[in-house]
């Protein structure tokens, strides 16, 4: 029996040093499988002058170990796939401003609205790459002005330039439950903040810390940090932090974790639906702005004044994930400085734009006190994929492009 397994072996091993047996592999870049070199046959030929015992407890040890293998495999896959499976952590929420994942510490802070400078000579403006939601609306001049909504703003040192407030950004601010930080007002809305209740930080009356850059003239050089505003909140008696979420958010988002399968099904969906449409490249040439769908980020990137848009203090590009495109009535009030109205109480139409994906919307705000909404087509309250949200507030007749 020795002798009988001994030539078996040492056939097999001719074989093996003569080629006739071999691994095939598949290169990634080619169909063909190619043989692999069969490794040196010296080590088989001392194995195969071993007792016929030695090769059973050979072979039940290689056994043993390859059902360990197995067990091993399947206990590192239920490991991976309990490693896939995201969800919060304690000290996680989701934000109601964006939808994104935050620290539950960050969703305390009471947000804050800043009126932001976007005349040319005040580009390119610091800090406004930490807003959650951008609001961009006309102002007198043929330029505009951006509102930029901020929750997590405690570290941002430098934060501006800051403008004076408009109408229209009372009724923006209290949308998102955010104390306004301007710098003046038009003379009109003076005794507005108290009579509708709009919670607010005037910088011209000393309100919170500020001060001028020396590299910009006035009125396009008026700075603040954002601990100076949360500073400024609760001296005023307003209030940094938030006991309570905001009762009645403006967005609804898809939970980042919870959702994914839902919004990938719904997304679909709606790129089936008629009245939807690609958006890589939405243009106002009013606001001298436009914005160029980024397929890798999935992101849409800002132009204004024909350059791209970067944030001054970091020198990143200034990229959003949502577009809301609000058709309102903006109308001239007639005084001598020519300041504008905007109707932001009531309803109209508008386009939600999101990754490559323009929808017809309907927006919707009952009163003064209550929370603007958008709706589908069909009635639903939109559900937004979670990220930054640039609001473009235009005239039903304004001009815009989307290719």
């Amino acid at each position: 029996m020795k002798n009988k397994a001994i030539s078996v072996i040492l056939i097999v091993v001719f074989l093996l040093a003569a080629g006739g047996v071999g691994a095939y592999v598949l290169l990634p870049d080619k169909e063909t499988p190619v043989a692999e070199e069969p490794e040196s046959s010296s080590s088989s030929i001392e194995e195969s002058s071993s007792e016929e015992s030695s090769s059973e407890e050979s072979s039940s040890e290689e056994s043993s170990s390859e059902s360990s293998e197995e067990s091993s495999s399947e206990s590192s896959k239920e490991e991976s796939s309990k490693e896939e499976k995201k969800e919060l952590k304690k000290n996680q929420t989701y934000s109601q401003l964006t939808g994104l994942v935050i620290k539950k510490k960050v969703a305390k802070q009471r947000p804050v609205a800043v009126s932001i400078n976007n005349h040319q000579d005040a580009c390119p403006q610091s800090g406004l790459n930490g807003a959650d939601i951008v609001y961009e609306v006309m102002v007198e001049g043929s330029i505009t002005r951006y509102l930029a909504v901020f929750q997590d703003y405690t570290k941002l040192e430098k934060i501006g330039s800051i403008r004076s407030a408009r109408r229209y950004f009372l009724d923006f601010a209290m949308d998102q439950n955010a104390v306004l930080a301007h710098f003046g007002q038009d003379p009109a809305i003076v005794d507005t903040f108290g009579t509708i209740g709009c919670q607010h930080l005037n910088g011209l009356e000393d309100a919170y810390d500020y001060w001028r850059s020396s590299d910009r003239v006035a009125p396009h050089n008026v700075y603040t940090t954002g601990q100076a505003l949360a500073d400024a909140m609760d001296a005023f008696g307003y209030g940094s932090i938030m006991e309570e979420p905001i009762e009645d958010p403006m967005f609804k988002f898809y939970r980042v974790y919870e959702d994914e399968a839902k919004m990938k099904k719904d997304r679909k969906k709606l790129k089936k639906a008629d009245e939807t449409y690609a958006c890589k490249y939405l243009s106002i040439p009013g606001f001298n702005s436009s914005f160029t769908y980024n397929k890798e980020t999935k992101m849409y990137e800002r132009t204004v004044y024909g350059m791209k848009q970067v944030d001054a203090e970091t020198g990143e590009r200034t990229v959003c994930k949502n577009i809301i495109v609000q058709f309102a009535n903006v109308y001239a009030r007639g005084d001598d400085k020519g300041h504008l109205d905007i109707d932001t109480v009531g309803e109209g139409d508008g386009i939600y734009i999101c990754e490559n994906l323009a929808v017809p919307v309907h927006w919707v705000k009952e009163g003064q006190y209550d929370t603007t909404h958008f709706y589908l087509t069909n009635g639903d309250q939109l559900t937004m994929v979670p990220g930054k949200t640039w609001i473009c507030v235009l005239s039903p007749d304004q001009v815009y492009g989307i290719e």
